[in-house]
């Protein structure tokens, strides 16, 4: 190796060391990218509903039932128009269940809600295990009012200290699925000890 070929080589590390740079910078800043969603938690009767906290999320007005945390999105970005398009959803309903009236009035406020609108059952109810609790929960899929296409819905009880606990995610069906983790899979039910601390 000569001393004249010697800037070379520095000057083609540097070429490499640069681009690569570039590079990371693209992928850091593509306009792809998505951020953490961060989580607001709607609280009532003892039961906790985590829901994505952004100005495309609203949550219900009032303290009655059902409560519709309503969104804007239709898709996991929010840069996506909407038109003509189902948005993402969440109802939270508590039905006090002495004698079990509250799973009776469940199952007409459900059929009055979604029964006659083209619903398919995509997997039937079963358990599930959220925060230690076996909750039954059921997919099926629907055509909202207003909305041209389809969209799936996770419907997901629980029986606990008198009360049935609601709550069912629904939209676009690659939407539900990224946000049922967060949504669904994090669900909590206070005892009525615990609510009254």
């Amino acid at each position: 190796m000569t001393a004249t070929s010697r800037p070379f080589y520095t000057h083609d590390a540097m070429v490499l060391i640069g681009g690569a740079a570039l590079v990371a910078i693209g992928v850091l800043v593509q306009p792809g990218a998505r951020a953490q969603t961060s989580y607001a938690t709607l609280e009532r009767d003892g039961l906790s509903v985590r829901y994505p906290q952004s100005a495309t999320w609203f949550p219900p007005a009032g303290n009655g039932y059902p409560a519709i945390i309503s969104s804007a999105q239709c898709s996991s970005d929010p840069k996506v128009a909407c038109a003509g398009q189902a948005t993402a959803r969440i109802a939270v309903r508590v039905y006090d269940d002495a004698m079990g009236l509250g799973q009776a009035q469940s199952g007409k406020d459900h059929d009055a809600e979604y029964g006659d609108r083209a619903k398919r059952i995509v997997a039937a109810e079963a358990p599930r295990d959220i925060a230690g609790k076996a909750w039954k929960c059921m997919r099926f899929a629907y055509v909202p009012v207003g909305a041209r296409s389809e969209v799936v819905a996770v419907e997901c009880s629980l029986l606990s200290s008198r009360k049935l606990y609601v709550v069912t995610l629904a939209g676009p069906d690659d939407y539900v699925s990224m946000l049922e983790p967060d949504v669904i899979g994090t669900l909590a039910v206070k005892t009525p000890e615990e609510v009254r601390r």
